[in-house]
């Protein structure tokens, strides 16, 4: 079985016993707000939006009023911030794939690379974190 689980980004860290509001237009949001609040982030608001949010100029307004009434650094994901407007920089906490067999992963892309047929292994839905 392959797992892999996801991992915060280093600048993560800056952001340790800090006032944070996040907010996330993902799949799932509660991962990213769990995460940071794993990391030590002091999370004293979180805003959820649907995958993909097209954020209008009054939802960004008031996030950027939200996080100044909590003093709070507004951050979110990478994902989410490429569809910002110039001059809105929250900040972004990165995220990684890590497996936990990497040397399995290796042995699979090269058998993949070689051009031999493989047969996947049985998927798990929860094989991801």
């Amino acid at each position: 079985m392959l797992r892999a689980g996801l991992v915060q980004g280093d600048e993560v860290a800056s952001l340790t016993g800090r006032r944070v509001l996040a907010f996330a237009g993902i799949g799932f949001p509660a991962r990213f707000f769990t995460a940071l609040e794993q990391a030590g982030v002091v999370l004293v608001g979180r805003e959820a939006f649907a995958d993909h949010q097209a954020f209008t100029p009054d939802e960004l307004a008031q996030l950027e009023a939200k996080a100044n009434a909590l003093d709070a650094i507004l951050v979110t994901t990478p994902k989410d911030a490429v569809r910002l407007p110039t001059g809105m920089n929250p900040r972004v906490v990165n995220v990684r794939l890590v497996w936990e067999a990497e040397p399995a992963i290796d042995a699979l892309l090269d058998e993949l690379m070689s051009g031999r047929s493989f047969t996947p292994p049985p998927r798990d839905d929860r094989s991801v974190a």
